[in-house]
């Protein structure tokens, strides 16, 4: 299924060239990229408002957010942002990291115990979420999401203001 997935996000990624994609095409596209991007959260409803909030002037009024191009608003970096363009991503980064701190609380409080008894809950957790979280679901994430967070990224730069004092 990963392999799938990364091959339908090369492909998709031909939706930035500068050709016009028709009607129903577009539509079927639109589909698959929010397949590809992992997006069944629909971040775009919840999301995209909570971070544009933070988008404002010096005088507290809303600033305006687009796309680069018509071609990236259609492939689904519809902004210069990479919290608004990653969507779900940003969510599911989010779980890993509290994943993480959670493996390393379980680490430290299962090294406590260990001196105690040699099986117990806390390694049984901590064994369980070494296993599943680096290698099975972390990894792949990464690879997965690697086109779409490098490219968020390189957006996001794009829009890089200074700011004097």
């Amino acid at each position: 299924m990963w392999n799938l997935l990364n091959g339908l996000s090369i492909m998709m990624s031909l939706s930035l060239l500068s050709f016009p994609v028709p009607g129903v095409a577009s539509m079927i596209q639109s589909i698959i990229l929010q397949t590809i991007y992992l997006d069944i959260l629909q971040a775009d409803d919840w999301l995209t408002p909570f971070f544009q909030s933070f988008n404002v002037d010096s005088d507290g009024n809303s600033l305006t957010d687009q796309g680069l191009n018509q071609y990236f608003e259609n492939s689904g970096f519809s902004s210069v942002h990479m919290l608004i363009n990653l969507g779900s991503t940003t969510i599911y980064v989010l779980v890993f990291l509290g994943l993480m701190i959670g493996h390393a609380v379980f680490k430290t409080i299962a090294f406590k115990f260990s001196r105690k008894s040699k099986e117990n809950w806390v390694s049984k957790i901590r064994d369980w979420l070494g296993q599943k979280l680096y290698w099975s679901s972390l990894l792949r994430f990464i690879i997965q999401q690697f086109y779409a967070i490098l490219l968020s990224a390189l957006i996001n730069l794009y829009d890089v203001r200074s700011i004097r004092v």
